[in-house]
């Protein structure tokens, strides 16, 4: 699924991310704090030009590090906090739409060759 919106001067498309295991990190996250779950969500769905050049790598691999970067950058380059958390409230909701269940992993783990259900 992907959709458009305009965040400082860029307009950008947010694209569900194909990982499942960062999709449940950054859901993960918002349990504890929504603000870097939508900035984690943001960058990890915004594709197009004036992407957040912060690297979850180079943070060690924890979203929260790495969405702090990514706040940081963007309030850097005059994007208003505001708008990070707006657009990046509806990059969250891209992010938990149709996350595998606890069940789905089972059903579909568990040896009976069915194929894996598909993320969209």
């Amino acid at each position: 699924m992907t959709t458009n919106y305009t965040i400082g001067e860029h307009s950008i498309t947010l694209s569900t991310p194909r990982s499942m295991a960062l999709r449940w990190e950054i859901f993960g996250l918002g349990a504890h704090n929504t603000l870097r779950a939508s900035a984690a969500a943001l960058a990890a769905c915004w594709t197009g030009p004036g992407k957040p050049k912060s690297d979850l790598g180079r943070c060690q691999w924890n979203t929260g590090r790495w969405a702090a970067a990514i706040i940081d950058e963007l309030l850097g380059r005059g994007v208003p906090l505001d708008a990070i958390a707006a657009v990046g409230a509806l990059a969250f909701n891209l992010v938990a739409t149709d996350l595998l269940t606890e069940e789905d992993v089972t059903s579909t783990g568990n040896g009976s060759g069915e194929e894996a259900p598909s993320i969209g």
